[in-house]
């Protein structure tokens, strides 16, 4: 026991070095930041920016100020916009185990709820952990290996987490990664509780890791001295207009003239400013209004905006919430909503829903799906009929060159022209191709030659004269 506990210090002690050089190297990055001539100007310094950013930074920004939020929220809440579809492969369309007891999950703990939060959190600092309540037979701190139930989900930004321990060992699979968290709940009476939980019970959410997986970039790290240059502009023009939005008086003694009570007059003057009297006596006083001195801060604003839209990927447009229907603002959604649809697949769907769902199957919650399970999103962007419209012309034109030209199908087959150039999917081409199939078989069809009526006994008319004169 004492050796083991000797080791877990050992371990612990590493892993302390291991963090405080990688803080170190950090620290020493940050302290570049800004200078130029040989260190002999430092940038930052001079305009007020901060050298190195924590955690409470990037948090009080985000509550505090309007675009560093629409920043954090924005990418979360469109990839969110719309429920994805969890359906096991080869179901056909009939309600499999695995489908209905994740349904019945993700109803009644309002899963994707959490996943959207977990999503945002993660953008505010290097890394967000959604924490899964199993119910079973170990504590939090020990690793859960088959769950009876799923009791609640909450989610933790990265300055309520702290990674107690990696793992070491080369030779293991989670070399490098977390193996044990501490949780830092909050209350609302001010109180807070801390829980030893183990990395089976937490799904780790780190987006842009650079290096590693466990720890992102922040979304408001290389912004953030733009964001603070939005600060001074607006709180100086604020203050501008405060100032020059009443430019005050000046007043001057004439020639000759003596004030006799200072306090008087300076009585006279408060109480035109400060009160309701809006008049003022002064004899052998001259009283000049000053000339207001306020400039206008939007053209700064908007070199800001632009900074801050190119860095971050978000079109000004949708950052600060002004869509007018015109042209390049339809083009620019259009392009940023293709964006997120590529980061639900390669963030959320790979980094979040999956890890879910494949813990839940680890843990016997969720039967194991015979050949898997695939995750459906419904499309962010939706053609109008004036682009669906021009889609139809382009594609009837490149058909139309495809088939007329010479030696075309030698060169592309068919199926790979359909699929890769004119992006049709698999079920549409079988259709096609059916269709071009049973055209081919009336084609070739032998024609049937009509055969032609019986003829009917033409009747005698004289007969027919004498059986009438008979009757």
């Amino acid at each position: 026991m004492e050796n083991e506990t000797k080791a877990e210090m050992a371990v612990n002690e590493r892993a302390v070095l291991a963090i405080l050089g990688a803080l170190g190297d950090r620290l020493t990055f940050a302290g570049r930041a800004g200078l130029s001539y040989g260190g002999k100007r430092d940038i930052y310094e001079a305009l007020g920016y901060p050298k190195t950013l924590q955690f409470i930074d990037y948090y009080s920004i985000f509550r505090r100020q309007d675009i560093a939020k629409r920043i954090i929220t924005i990418k979360p809440d469109v990839a969110w916009r719309y429920k994805p579809e969890i359906t096991e492969i080869g179901s056909d369309n009939n309600d499999t185990a695995f489908e209905v007891k994740w349904q019945e999950i993700a109803t009644r703990l309002n899963i994707f709820h959490y996943l959207h939060k977990v999503d945002t959190l993660a953008r505010i600092g290097e890394f967000g952990v959604l924490f899964l309540g199993f119910k079973d037979v170990n504590g939090p701190e020990q690793e859960v290996t088959r769950a009876t139930d799923l009791l609640y989900i909450n989610c933790f930004h990265q300055g309520a987490v702290k990674i107690e321990r990696y793992e070491e060992d080369t030779k293991k699979p989670r070399y490098g990664l977390p193996l044990m968290y501490e949780i830092t709940l909050e209350l609302e009476n001010g109180r807070s509780i801390k829980h030893k939980v183990h990395y089976s019970r937490i799904i780790h959410v780190a987006e842009g890791a650079v290096e590693g997986e466990t720890i992102g970039v922040p979304a408001l790290e290389d912004v953030f001295n733009r964001l603070m240059n939005l600060e001074l502009i607006l709180g100086g023009s604020a203050e501008m207009f405060w100032r020059g939005g009443f430019p005050g008086m000046n007043f001057n003694a004439l020639d000759g003239a003596r004030i006799e009570d200072a306090d008087k007059l300076h009585q006279m003057i408060e109480e035109y400013l400060h009160g309701l009297k809006r008049y003022t006596a002064t004899e052998g006083i001259e009283a000049k209004v000053l000339p207001p001195a306020v400039a206008n801060p939007d053209t700064h604003i908007e070199k800001q905006l632009d900074m801050i839209a190119c860095a971050t990927g978000i079109p000004k447009r949708i950052l600060i919430g002004s869509e007018r229907g015109e042209l390049a603002s339809s083009q620019d959604e259009r392009g940023f909503l293709a964006s997120m649809e590529e980061r639900r697949t390669n963030h959320v769907e790979a980094r979040i829903v999956r890890p879910v769902i494949d813990r839940l199957i680890q843990v016997q919650l969720l039967p194991t799906p015979t050949e898997g399970y695939s995750v459906t999103w419904p499309p962010l962007v939706v053609l109008g009929e004036k682009d669906k419209a021009d889609i139809a012309q382009i594609r009837a034109t490149t058909l139309s060159t495809y088939a007329n030209s010479l030696d075309a199908q030698q060169i592309l087959p068919p199926d790979i022209f359909l699929e890769e150039i004119m992006g049709f999917d698999r079920d549409t081409i079988d259709r096609i191709e059916e269709e071009i199939e049973e055209e081919i078989e009336k084609d070739t069809e032998p024609e049937v030659e009509d055969e032609a009526p019986e003829e009917k006994p033409e009747k005698d008319d004289g007969k027919e004269q004498d059986e009438e004169a008979d009757a």
